[in-house]
């Protein structure tokens, strides 16, 4: 299994367990926290093409965050693409919450 899958595999098996319930995560601290917790398998080399240019395990945290929204998987998780705090517009993204 190819590094990224491996990666993809373990945030939506752990449902992005290190991060705390009820707090707003910008997605760039996302990415520093699952960096720090899978060095091995965030390598800023890999480099994926497709509908622009990004750094593949990035793609793939982003993939698995969006995995476990569309999967809502019980009533005491959810998580949702939000607006930065304090804005009035609809959702953007680059922020993610994870309820309660």
């Amino acid at each position: 299994m190819e590094k990224h899958e491996v990666l993809k595999k373990k945030l939506i098996e752990s449902e992005f367990s290190f991060l705390k319930k009820g707090k707003i995560y910008p997605l760039n601290e996302i990415y520093l926290k699952v960096q720090s917790l899978y060095p091995e398998l965030c390598d800023d080399n890999d480099i994926r093409i497709k509908d622009g240019y990004t750094i593949k395990w990035k793609w793939y945290i982003r993939f698995a965050l969006d995995q476990l929204k569309k999967k809502n998987k019980s009533q005491n998780y959810e998580m949702i693409p939000i607006v930065g705090p304090g804005s009035k517009e609809k959702s953007k993204k680059g922020y993610w919450k994870i309820k309660k």
